[in-house]
């Protein structure tokens, strides 16, 4: 099977865990990622939405790092289950 025919699979998004756990809306993660895109286009570096969330009290460190520690736990079952 080559790379064409392969499925997309869709990896959950930073924004997808935050709703998930319930420390924001949806409407939250959008108004954020217009935030991200606007301070991108202001010239500002790039800044993960986690951050932009924290830094605009859309969350607050200890939802970040509730978050983050879920992804990875994810994403290293995701590893795991694709070994084989």
């Amino acid at each position: 099977m080559d790379q064409q025919d392969q499925p997309v699979t869709y990896q959950k998004q930073f924004g997808d865990y935050a709703v998930e756990s319930g420390f924001c809306s949806r409407k939250d993660v959008d108004r954020a990622l217009a935030i991200q895109r606007d301070l991108e286009e202001r010239g500002f570096p790039h800044m993960l939405i986690g951050l932009v969330m924290v830094r605009y009290a859309i969350i607050d460190n200890g939802e970040l790092i509730h978050i983050l520690k879920i992804m990875q736990r994810d994403r290293a079952t995701v590893a795991i289950d694709s070994d084989g």
